[in-house]
């Protein structure tokens, strides 16, 4: 995990393709990934999955901050920058 997982843009309209089918988390059964991002490893709770019809799928995660609180990015899923941890 030596490169940061890429960012993926949230569905729109005039992307022409189809909405992606989405799984979402509740609290409580949130998974966790532990992700590359900005030189770190933090483990992340999964909100949300999104399964795109090219077969792509990205996965909403809270990334913590340096100030405490957590920023929501929606990311492409890559092995080699992302695993899943253990419940």
């Amino acid at each position: 995990m030596d490169r940061p997982a890429e960012q993926a843009a949230p569905w729109r309209p005039d992307m022409r393709v189809p909405v992606p089918e989405v799984t979402v988390f509740p609290p409580g059964r949130q998974p966790l990934l532990q992700v590359a991002w900005r030189g770190a490893r933090p483990v992340c709770p999964v909100l949300a999955r999104q399964d795109w019809a090219d077969g792509r799928v990205a996965y909403q995660v809270v990334v913590p901050t340096s100030i405490g609180c957590g920023a929501i990015r929606l990311l492409w899923w890559d092995p080699s920058t992302m695993r899943p941890v253990p419940a």
